[in-house]
């Protein structure tokens, strides 16, 4: 009897058991669907915020060293414009640049020279002021400096601007190497830059664009239109010139040692020895050296010339000639001269010292209007 009522008593208590073991499950997942339903714990909100804080952190670090960079970009685009505008100045500008000596322009100045583009906008995107300084340190070589200087109270960044379209050698004067000009391939040393040239040195955080114009590479090879007095060597030829059979216009005077001419050659004066191929065609001509002519001439006003060579025909108004030879016709209102050697002259007034000729006619009916002579042989 006693075992059956054991084993009873037994299965209730393990029922008792499991039942109370099964309560306190459930009333562990009621109480985490509580905590789940109820949010996060302190210590998990904490977590969120730190993590929140750090990454905000860095977006903001970030997005201003990206605005600080595209504005240096924006900076060292205008500079380059300077840059260029100050080596325009120095190639075709009459400027004059005194070796050891600085000279320092705004942009408004290089407008005015004509040497930059006006109504290009002059504020920095970095609050730094504008100017150029051209720098000659011998007579052969001319330094650029288009500078956008850190105003008085403004903290200076330093921010290499990186290159890019319209960016060339721009750098930065970084605070731990105030002489050197750095930038992207770029690493110029500023040292030299003292007595005259001192007021126009970088100083640290300075945004700087270089240019150097040498003469021997960027000026003396070319020939240019207008003149420089920086480089007057710029308006010499330094070797022959060949038009290519086209003409040259409009020549007010012609300085040469000697001239030589296939063709025709239209002139008021002419000074040295000049050689004639072909014919002359003149309104006025002076010749104060030897002229030797093979071809025709002809000069609507005065002829003049110390020692004339004339193998064709001579027409002029007025022909005088300290020494003439002429183995063609002339046809001259006057001549005069000191000794005229001539195969056919037409003449109206003949007046000269010696006339030497196979046969002289005058105008008219075969008499001479006017004859005046110191000498004439078979008259």
């Amino acid at each position: 009897m006693l075992k059956p009522l054991i084993e009873c008593s037994n299965s209730r208590v393990v029922r008792a058991i499991a039942r109370a073991q099964a309560a306190r499950r459930s009333d562990r997942g009621a109480l985490r669907i509580k905590r789940q339903r109820g949010g996060f714990s302190l210590i998990e909100t904490a977590l969120v915020l730190m993590l929140a804080i750090v990454v905000s952190t860095q977006l903001i670090q970030i997005s201003s060293a990206y605005a600080r960079q595209r504005a240096a970009e924006l900076d060292a685009r205008y500079l380059s414009d300077l840059a260029q505008a100050g080596r325009n100045l120095v190639l075709g500008q009459a400027q004059a640049l005194s070796t050891g000596q600085a000279l320092v322009l705004t942009p408004a100045q290089l407008e005015a020279f004509g040497v930059l583009d006006a109504g290009v906008s002059a504020q920095s995107a970095t609050g730094r002021t504008y100017s150029v300084a051209a720098l000659r340190r011998s007579a052969n070589e001319v330094v650029i400096l288009a500078r956008g200087a850190v105003r008085a109270g403004e903290t200076a960044f330093m921010t290499i601007p990186k290159g890019g379209e319209g960016i060339e050698r721009v750098g930065l004067i970084h605070s731990q190497a105030p002489d050197f000009l750095r930038g992207m391939s770029l690493n110029y040393d500023l040292s030299w830059m003292t007595g005259g040239f001192a007021t126009a040195k970088p100083a640290v955080g300075d945004l700087v664009a270089l240019d150097v114009v040498r003469r021997d590479q960027s000026i003396l090879p070319y020939l240019h239109r207008t003149e420089n007095m920086l480089f007057p060597e710029l308006n010499r030829m330094e070797t022959d010139l060949d038009m290519g059979g086209n003409d040259v216009d409009n020549i007010a005077s012609l300085d040469a040692g000697q001239i030589n001419i296939s063709q025709g050659l239209e002139a008021n004066t002419l000074t040295g020895v000049t050689e004639i191929a072909g014919s002359l065609q003149a309104g006025g001509l002076s010749l104060t050296g030897t002229a030797q002519i093979i071809g025709d001439v002809a000069v609507a006003g005065g002829l003049s010339a110390n020692s004339a060579n004339v193998s064709g025909d001579v027409t002029a108004s007025s022909l005088e000639a300290s020494t003439a030879r002429i183995t063609g016709d002339i046809t001259s209102t006057t001549v005069s001269a000191d000794t005229m050697t001539a195969g056919r002259a037409g003449l109206r007034h003949l007046d000269s010292n010696l006339i030497t000729a196979r046969q002289i006619t005058s105008s008219g009916r075969g008499d001479f209007q006017s004859l005046s002579t110191g000498s004439c042989t078979g008259c």
